[in-house]
């Protein structure tokens, strides 16, 4: 008779499935003593399963292409919706999706030169407006930088 005892079954033990399967090897039955409601036991338990999805597409200029490129934040969604699908609550499968995050920070575009033509042989720069695009840049930098990150 062994007793193996974990803290860190609710999250899949991830950190002692090795020294229980260790420890069980040669079990005949094993006993886990969680509550089973009043005066019951469960001859069945949940899984746990913990995903980390990443998905890379494909670059185009969303408004110029947008057919040469494809958006790995649709594929992922497109995945999500699976997920979210396959839960049966009556069977006591659900499903959870967590944190999203691209890069986990807000993004900021457009925020560059003036000009005209983008991507075409006549492309240019409106040069009298840098000053501006520089000082408007500097500005936003300086007011980030006076925030600390936030991880939500």
């Amino acid at each position: 008779m062994r007793f193996v005892f974990n803290g860190d079954e609710e999250t899949g033990s991830v950190v002692s499935r090795p020294l229980i399967e260790r420890a069980t090897d040669d079990a005949v039955a094993t006993l886990v003593l969680e509550p089973g409601g009043e005066w019951g036991i469960k001859a069945g338990r949940k899984g746990v399963g913990i995903f980390n999805l990443t998905a890379t597409g494909l670059e185009a200029h969303a408004g110029l292409d947008p057919a040469k490129g494809a958006s790995a934040i649709h594929s992922l969604a497109d995945v999500i919706g699976d997920l979210v699908a396959a839960a049966d609550p009556e069977r006591g499968t659900t499903v959870n999706v967590g944190r999203i995050a691209a890069l986990g920070r807000p993004v900021l575009c457009g925020m560059g030169a003036t000009g005209d033509g983008a991507h075409a042989r006549h492309e240019h720069v409106t040069v009298a407006d840098l000053p501006d695009r520089v000082a408007l840049t500097a500005g936003t930098l300086l007011g980030l930088a006076a925030e600390p990150l936030s991880d939500s």
